[in-house]
């Protein structure tokens, strides 16, 4: 159908988990981050201001959360689905020195494209397992 071959209705299981990983993340990830820019400009012209204003008193207490560290979710980045997502691709995270957890550090990643899943897959997630490295 219009010169797209699409994939097989009846493939492997070990294809299709790779697929609904991918699935999972364009469609929840990139969903959430629209609804997320959008909501605010919503929420600013309707009756419903004041959440636009807790969420901006919240903001301004959590100012200093990326320098400490965050909420990462060591659960959430376990689950099965970002293995899945990992998988899909060519991405692999190539350990070649311990580094100390006491300092931060820059992070480059080329070549990245415009949507970086590599970097995605590597240190959003434990699709390439991290922690067991």
């Amino acid at each position: 159908m219009f010169g797209i071959d699409f994939s097989p209705m009846f493939e492997p299981w070990d294809q299709r988990k790779l697929l609904i990983g991918v699935l999972y993340h364009f469609v929840v990830v990139y969903s959430l981050a629209i609804i997320g820019f959008f909501l605010p400009f919503i929420l600013l012209f309707t009756f419903q201001w004041h959440i636009l204003l807790l969420y901006g008193i919240w903001y301004y207490y959590d100012r200093k959360s990326p320098k400490e560290g965050g909420y990462s979710s060591e659960w959430v980045q376990r689950w099965t689905v970002h293995k899945w997502f990992a998988d899909y691709f060519p991405v692999r995270l190539h350990k070649t020195v311990d580094l100390s957890p006491s300092h931060n550090y820059l992070v480059g990643c080329h070549p990245h494209g415009i949507i970086a899943m590599a970097v995605f897959a590597n240190f959003a997630t434990n699709g390439t397992e991290k922690y067991i490295k």
